[in-house]
């Protein structure tokens, strides 16, 4: 007869290291605790990981806005019309990728 099947649900008793069995593991005092230290140091990673590339993408958005706003303002201060107007037309076109 199947082992696992007179007891649904339930590890079967197969002996680990030591002669202890994987139940009797898993029923010990300190794997509860430990496996709960585990995941949380892992979601705390994940969550340092997901915070820190926020950051940085927002450090380099706010890079790219102040690129932009400084090349405006040159544009304007710029005293011939037509290079003014060809300054903001050049602002105004979409980048191409160099990929």
């Amino acid at each position: 007869m199947n082992p696992l099947s007179s007891h649904p649900g339930r590890l079967p008793a197969v002996p680990g290291p030591g002669g202890r069995t994987l139940r009797s593991l898993i029923r010990h005092p300190a794997v509860l605790p430990g496996v709960a230290v585990l995941v949380a140091a892992g979601l705390l990673l994940v969550y340092h990981t997901v915070v820190t590339q926020a950051v940085n993408q927002s450090v380099l958005q706010q890079k790219a806005r102040s690129a932009q706003a400084q090349a405006l303002w040159r544009c304007k201060q710029l005293s011939v019309v037509s290079a003014r107007q060809a300054c903001l037309r050049e602002l105004a076109a979409p980048l191409v990728s160099g990929t």
